[in-house]
């Protein structure tokens, strides 16, 4: 059986205080860290509890 070769569609993002405008900076940041598509640049559990949100 060979493998699926779908794509999935590039789309742009949108900024999570735009859905939630009450939300702060800190928490937009660390919610944007913690999304990132780049298993290696999301913050360990310790990194992410010393972030400025908490």
């Amino acid at each position: 059986m060979s493998g699926i070769n779908y794509l999935f569609p590039e789309l742009g993002g949108v900024n999570f205080s735009t859905l939630v405008p009450s939300t702060s900076k800190d928490a937009v940041n660390l919610i944007s860290l913690l999304c990132s598509w780049d298993p290696c640049k999301r913050p360990i559990t310790s990194e992410a509890l010393q972030h400025p949100f908490f």
